[in-house]
C-alpha cells in the first residue's frame, strides 16, 4: 500500500469497509461517540435507536424527524439532531394501563 494516493486509499478503506457492512460514516457518525456527538447519520440513529435505517428514513420522509440535508441533489447526505431524535422516540411513548 506504499504506492496508493490519498483517494485510493480511500478507496481501498471504503471496499474493506464496505466487505464488513459499514461505511465511513458509521465510524465517524457513531453513535458510541463522546456525547458532544450531536448530529448523526441515518445509519448512526438507526443504530442508536435500535430500529432500522428504514425506520428512521420513513420518520424523516413524513416530517416527524427533522432533517438536515447537506446537498441539494436527491442523492444528498442527510443528517439528524440527536436531540430532534429523542424528542420523537419520546413521542413515541405509550403507556400501559
Amino acid at each position: 500500500m506504499d504506492g496508493l494516493d490519498k483517494k485510493n486509499m480511500a478507496i481501498v478503506v471504503s471496499t474493506l469497509l464496505k466487505t464488513q457492512g459499514m461505511s465511513l460514516e458509521d465510524i465517524v457518525q457513531s453513535p458510541d461517540l463522546p456525547q458532544e456527538t450531536r448530529y448523526l447519520t441515518l445509519a448512526a440513529a438507526a443504530r442508536y435507536c435500535s430500529v432500522s435505517k428504514y425506520t428512521i428514513s420513513r420518520a424523516v420522509k413524513s416530517k416527524a424527524l427533522p432533517q438536515i440535508k447537506l446537498s441539494q441533489t436527491k442523492q444528498g447526505s442527510v443528517l439528524v439532531d440527536k436531540s430532534d431524535l429523542e424528542r420523537w422516540l419520546n413521542g413515541l411513548k405509550t403507556k400501559n394501563k
